[in-house]
């Protein structure tokens, strides 16, 4: 079995991290797509087998995106970047020409507490943290089959249809919405996110906003509502 981890965004935090996101996934092959800022040369710590930097831009704001916002999400060009990244990494990652069992979408930000598990111990389609998930999916960090991978990176092209079916501007639950038809395991995979500044935020469970307990894996049906105001 062979996995691909896929990192985009921006480069700030990646040497504190660097060394975590390498000891949970020793034998991947990383591609990255960042902005080409005064961090970007830190992503060449992860050893990429493609490295491409842009110039961010920024994307133009619809009036829906305002609208139809939904709690919790902070700033919407801030997300909008979050899945231009993700399509362009994909982008990336596909034009290489490269075939993984597995796909990784991981940022550089991300230190683990707890391994994911490896590519033997890995179940179903797609591997979604317990955690942070905000009335949705925890979109931080994820682990699934490369045959669900194109619409898990390329969800920005489903934002118009989402939010046209009355759906809400907010990321996580933007990307349940995405998946829903895509059986879901949680990984046992618990990480912290470190800012550019050293702060470091931990990992917070809220039953109530869809998240679970530590424990053994349990399959979900997706049956819950698409949209949560």
């Amino acid at each position: 079995m062979s996995t691909a981890v896929l990192i985009c965004g921006q480069m700030r935090a990646a040497e504190r991290c660097v060394d975590s996101i390498l000891k949970a996934f020793p034998n991947a092959d990383f591609y990255i797509h960042c902005v080409n800022d005064e961090d970007a040369h830190k992503a060449e710590l992860f050893h990429p087998v493609v490295n491409e930097a842009y110039q961010q831009q920024p994307i133009i704001e619809l009036d829906s995106y305002h609208r139809q916002k939904g709690r919790g999400c902070h700033g919407v060009q801030q997300v909008l970047q979050q899945l231009f990244g993700l399509r362009q990494v994909w982008a990336t990652y596909h034009a290489s020409g490269a075939e993984h069992d597995w796909v990784v979408r991981c940022r550089p930000d991300l230190q683990f507490t707890t391994f994911p598990e490896n590519e033997t111990e890995r179940q179903g389609q797609l591997m979604i943290p317990r955690f942070c998930n905000y009335w949705g999916y925890n979109d931080r960090f994820a682990m699934m089959r490369s045959e669900v991978a194109p619409r898990y990176f390329s969800r920005l092209d489903l934002l118009e249809s989402y939010l046209g079916m009355g759906g809400i501007f907010h990321p996580e639950t933007f990307l349940k919405w995405c998946m829903e038809e895509t059986p879901m395991i949680r990984t046992e995979a618990v990480f912290r996110t470190i800012r550019k500044n050293g702060e470091i935020d931990e990992p917070l469970y809220f039953p109530r906003r869809g998240d679970e307990p530590p424990g053994d894996p349990i399959l979900l049906p997706v049956s819950f509502p698409a949209f949560h105001r």
